[in-house]
């Protein structure tokens, strides 16, 4: 070999132990890694908004005292626990032959709540601790299981959220959103 012919070699590139299946485990490792750290989050998101829903006590009372006002259909209590803009959506479904129908619906202001009043003497029972969500400044929005009976134990049980806004220092229920079932207690 002359000094003017180009030198070949070839170098061999040794292929790691294990080839692809060493490559496999690390990224099956690092997406496990990464659903662990997804969770953690989730479960720290939630221990901490689970300790936000909880209802201040002057906000509890307010739905307590709005409650017991219904109840007793007291016209005067319900204005003064209200904004004069208060509205109230109720859906009701029965379920009956595998098959949820609506049943009723109301939609009305303050005004027509009263107009369409019946005497039901009803009952209400609270299903669970309430819970809210909202900033500190409001609205706030408070989610109460309730079921209704009136004397002849017909009824609605369900969920209704209550809209809560402060007004001049005055807290006072905005509008109240039902869904739920029609229910005969026997």
């Amino acid at each position: 070999m002359t000094s003017m012919e180009p030198r070949t070699s070839q170098t061999t590139v040794p292929e790691p132990k294990g080839g692809a299946h060493h490559t496999r485990l690390w990224v099956t490792i690092g997406v496990l890694l990464l659903v662990v750290a997804a969770l953690t989050a989730w479960i720290v998101v939630d221990q901490t908004r689970s300790e936000d829903a909880a209802v201040p006590e002057d906000i509890e009372q307010l739905i307590n005292d709005y409650l017991r006002a219904y109840q007793d259909q007291d016209e005067a209590a319900i204005r003064s626990l209200s904004k004069p803009s208060f509205t109230v959506d109720m859906n009701v479904y029965a379920w009956a032959a595998g098959t949820l129908t609506r049943v009723d619906r109301v939609e009305s202001d303050i005004e027509q709540l009263f107009e369409n009043w019946y005497p039901i003497d009803p009952t209400v029972e609270l299903l669970g601790p309430m819970s809210m969500e909202g900033d500190a400044d409001g609205p706030w929005f408070v989610a109460v299981g309730e079921r209704w009976l009136d004397v002849g134990g017909w009824g609605e049980s369900g969920m209704s959220i209550y809209v809560v806004v402060e007004e001049k220092g005055e807290l006072l229920v905005a509008g109240r959103m039902f869904a739920g079932e029609s229910i005969r207690e026997r």
